[in-house]
């Protein structure tokens, strides 16, 4: 299984995972990979989702190294997932996860993904609540200043309409949503 990642369904949301797989980035420094497998989104289709924690910051002195692996992995990722996603006749991919990604110098993450790929923050009106997925100000536990947004959603629709981003959650991805809304303050 690739660095701290996961992928767990509610069942009677999603139904239950298969073809469960992983896939290395090779060029990884640091064990990184993409995990993958895929559910039934009732009223939706065939979902395919991947979630990854690439590669983080670890000196000045291979920082552009790991950025240009970082953009990689992206692009990696997102490919790997419009495959499968097309072999599999999945309505919809998600890619998600950690990406260590700081827009300020790392450029645009789903640019990265490639034209096919959307944010789903960003589909959602780029709420300034969840803007901040790593908030050293807002987490009691840190001590520091330090704030971006590491991790990402990005969404690939492939049959889905409206948008997936845009379309209401099953009542478990609701709940989540909502859990998330309320430790972000």
């Amino acid at each position: 299984c690739p660095y701290y990642c996961c992928l767990a369904v509610k069942q009677d949301a999603l139904g239950p995972l298969v073809g469960v797989e992983t896939v290395d980035f090779r060029g990884s420094r640091m064990g990184r990979g993409l995990l993958c497998g895929r559910a039934h989104w009732r009223g939706v289709g065939d979902v395919l989702f991947g979630v990854a924690h690439l590669e983080s910051f670890v000196g000045r002195e291979v920082d552009a190294a790991v950025r240009a692996e970082r953009r990689a992995q992206v692009a990696r990722a997102a490919a790997t997932l419009e495959a499968k996603a097309a072999a599999h006749g999945c309505a919809a991919a998600v890619l998600l996860g950690d990406f260590n990604w700081e827009d300020s110098k790392d450029g645009d993450a789903v640019a990265a993904a490639g034209a096919a790929w959307r944010d789903a923050w960003r589909d959602r009106g780029s709420p300034k609540a969840s803007e901040f997925t790593y908030d050293g100000r807002a987490n009691g536990m840190l001590k520091h200043g330090f704030k971006h947004r590491f991790d990402r959603v990005f969404v690939l629709d492939r049959e889905v309409k409206p948008p997936l981003a845009l379309a209401k959650p099953p009542p478990a991805l609701a709940r989540i949503a909502t859990v998330e809304q309320q430790h972000s303050r």
